[in-house]
């Protein structure tokens, strides 16, 4: 592709030609035939001999670890060979998932012909999920820089990253559980049917005959009879709708949306299991439909962690849509909660109501607030924090409409979300919302 600067460039020359021959200043006129042919060439010799060189450019990628901890670094290799025998300097830039940080990715480097090149650089992943790392792009100009052609080396490669690592999620869990301790909510064991011992009382009449404890008859007053009494076994099922569309990777260098409701999600998922519930999750949107059934922590965290260390939120995400799909695949005792920021546009219609009725689902709404890039452009702050609190403004409503509805609706910040999701849980068990 020939720049703008050379066609000017080459229009100046030829306009200084004409003149001089029309004035008829020899010298002038050599000089500027010479300027006119030094371009000309260097144009030719780009497009005819340049073109063929991309065509022999190859590349391969070695990444030294492709799964990661959230939080973790691994480090790149790229090699560049040249098959034809021209030698070349080239532009490079190595593209990556906006997701993902990265050090040494672009730069310059110059291949001999037949020869190769190899290039070095670090990749950041302080979010959870599977990242895209290429392709390859290498940009080709002339010794002037009249001329450049860019080519795409479509590699593609990709990390996994789960989502937490260990030092992260015991401090999760420790939170989880003062939210727990301080909404009073704790395990309660109660006699009934089950498997488990839970007592030993005195004989009632009605007992069964088969749980006496023989060894105790007589202990106290001679002929006193006591039985066993096992734990009942009561459970609650809870199912986490969680907006999974591509509007929750909004944020900064620092934190992103899905990656915080992700990781609220599953730390509370695991303090409500330690409590004796069980719980499922639903990853939902127009390209996401992954359904976790309600089990206990080594089955359903486990495939949660594992599905969301290998995708990325994408699509939109539709309240009623996931609501549906929901009820389709739970019981209708089963408490939903629904964790997300609301930024698609929503379609509520008149269905809506009979969705949202009996009072077993309940939404957190994420506010977009916290999630603005700081930048040293005061009018650029001005006009995202403007956005921010529009969208804010917007969910609140949201959140208003769907309280009027039968859905109890919570707004939170990122900060207080596990909070609020804990929140959530307890007001459902404080309705016995799921039993």
């Amino acid at each position: 592709m020939i720049r703008t600067s050379a066609y000017t460039l080459m229009i100046v020359l030829i306009f200084g030609l004409m003149e001089s021959i029309i004035l008829a200043y020899d010298y002038f006129t050599v000089i500027m035939l010479a300027l006119f042919f030094t371009v000309a060439v260097d144009i030719l010799i780009f497009n005819l001999l340049e073109t063929k060189t991309a065509a022999g450019l190859r590349m391969s990628r070695s990444i030294r670890t492709v799964r990661l901890a959230k939080g973790g670094i691994t480090h790149i290799t790229v090699t560049l060979s040249n098959s034809s025998k021209t030698y070349i300097q080239l532009e490079y830039e190595d593209e990556l998932s906006e997701t993902l940080l990265a050090a040494g990715n672009r730069g310059i480097v110059s291949i001999k012909g037949g020869g190769t090149a190899e290039f070095e650089y670090t990749v950041t992943a302080p979010f959870c999920g599977r990242h895209r790392i290429g392709p390859l792009r290498v940009s080709l100009t002339d010794p002037f820089r009249f001329c450049r052609q860019s080519i795409e080396l479509d590699s593609i490669s990709t990390v996994q990253v789960d989502a937490n690592p260990p030092a992260i999620e015991s401090a999760r869990r420790e939170t989880s559980r003062r939210i727990s301790a301080r909404t009073g909510i704790r395990q309660i064991a109660r006699g009934g049917q089950g498997y488990q011992f839970f007592r030993i009382r005195q004989y009632a009449e009605g007992d069964d005959l088969r749980s006496i404890v023989w060894s105790r008859y007589g202990n106290t007053s001679g002929d006193d009879i006591y039985v066993k009494e096992m734990q009942e076994e009561r459970t609650r099922e809870i199912i986490f709708l969680i907006d999974y569309g591509a509007g929750t990777i909004f944020g900064n260098r620092k934190r992103r949306m899905y990656d915080d409701i992700i990781s609220a999600v599953l730390e509370s998922a695991g303090e409500v299991i330690r409590m004796g519930d069980r719980v499922g999750f639903l990853f939902h949107s127009t390209k996401h439909c992954h359904y976790i059934p309600a089990g206990n922590a080594r089955t359903s965290l486990t495939a949660a962690r594992s599905f969301v260390s290998d995708s990325i939120p994408e699509g939109r995400f539709l309240l009623g849509a996931g609501i549906r799909e929901a009820r389709k695949r739970i019981g209708k005792s089963t408490a939903v909660i629904v964790i997300s920021p609301m930024l698609d546009r929503q379609n509520f219609k008149p269905e809506m109501f009979y969705l949202l009725s009996g009072g077993s689902v309940s939404a957190v709404l994420l506010r977009t607030g916290g999630y603005v890039e700081e930048n040293d452009d005061d009018l650029r702050m001005l006009l995202l924090k403007g956005v921010a609190y529009g969208k804010d403004r917007e969910v609140r409503n949201i959140c208003r409409f769907l309280s009027l509805s039968g859905m109890r609706t919570i707004m939170s910040s990122a900060e207080e979300l596990q909070t609020r999701v804990m929140q959530a849980w307890a007001y459902g068990r404080m309705i016995n919302a799921g039993s």
